[in-house]
């Protein structure tokens, strides 16, 4: 007979054991089913199920934990960090892999290769770049226009700082003018005749006061004091300071032209400049016309041999911006 076969899964092993009939000395009869139809008689022995209880532990499960307040506010400040940190490596790798070939100077239109075949798109590209180069050479004119507009000032500046000093040698290298011996006082009956010459004594007092102040000699009874400029004759000043070109007309690129009247002391100074209506932009030219013409400086003019005062001279100032004067 086999050995009882252990069964650990179930905690069951059988064990050999002989079952009795209930009557004495009676074992089963059964046929063997031979050759001969005998029946015979033997002990049979029954298999008997002997449980065997085994107890076993539970199965052990880790216990829960339970996250602390700690742990979880580092891990909500940890995961968008690591989170940030992964996006910038990424951005990073994407912008050193596109290298920049895009010069300062050149400008590229990039059309896609699904666009390029629509006539219109293309066009339009090609318009937008030529307005864009249009612009730029827009750009360089007018910074060449800038260029020239501060060379020509700086050489009108120095134009004029070299005609002050060519003035300054002339005056210097002129012999001083020697005043005329003061006549005798004119008797007293010649006064009526004085008073019939020169019925309005007004003029004759400014220009003998004049007179004084300047060291000239004064004029004698009988020729006159203010004479108007002459229609055909040309006044040459000996100095001549060339005017400052305006800020607002140089930003604004304005040109014009300016007339100043004023009037010749006998020392050949100017006096009471005036702009002549109608014929100066007094807006934008204006003072800076009447400060040049306030500087300049004439020869004495003479009548009949004495010095006189001119009333009414005119000089006109042309402002351009390649060539202001």
């Amino acid at each position: 007979m086999k050995p009882a076969l252990q069964l650990p899964e179930l905690g069951l092993s059988f064990a050999p054991a002989t079952a009795v009939l209930p009557e004495q000395r009676v074992r089963c009869r059964f046929n063997v089913h031979s050759g001969d139809e005998t029946v015979r008689t033997a002990a049979i022995a029954f298999p008997v199920a002997t449980p065997h209880l085994r107890l076993l532990p539970p199965l052990r499960t880790p216990p829960s934990r339970s996250v602390s307040p700690n742990s979880a506010r580092l891990a909500l400040v940890l995961v968008p960090l690591v989170v940030a940190v992964h996006l910038l490596a990424l951005w990073l790798s994407n912008a050193q892999s596109v290298p920049e070939t895009v010069e300062p100077d050149k400008q590229t239109v990039v059309i896609h290769t699904g666009l390029a075949a629509d006539p219109a798109i293309a066009a339009a590209a090609q318009a937008r770049a030529a307005a864009q180069a249009a612009e730029a050479q827009r750009q360089q004119a007018a910074e060449q226009a800038q260029a020239a507009k501060q060379q020509a000032q700086l050489e009108a500046s120095h134009l004029a700082e070299q005609a002050q000093i060519q003035a300054r040698e002339k005056a210097a290298a002129r012999p001083p003018v020697k005043p005329a011996p003061q006549r005798s006082a004119t008797p007293p009956a010649q006064t009526p005749s004085l008073a019939l010459s020169n019925p309005n004594p007004a003029p004759a007092a400014a220009a003998a006061a004049a007179a004084a102040q300047t060291a000239q000699p004064a004029a004698s009874s009988g020729a006159p004091t203010d004479v108007p400029a002459g229609a055909g004759k040309q006044y040459v000043p000996l100095v001549k300071t060339a005017p400052d070109y305006p800020t607002a007309a140089l930003e604004n690129e304005l040109e014009g032209d300016c007339t100043v009247e004023y009037d010749l002391l006998p020392n050949g100074t100017t006096t009471a400049p005036r702009l002549v209506k109608g014929l100066c932009d007094a807006s934008h030219f204006g003072t800076a016309s009447l400060k040049a013409a306030a500087g300049f400086r004439y020869s004495p003019q003479e009548a009949d041999g004495h010095p006189v005062k001119v009333i009414g001279v005119r000089n006109t100032f042309h402002y351009r911006l390649q060539n202001a004067q």
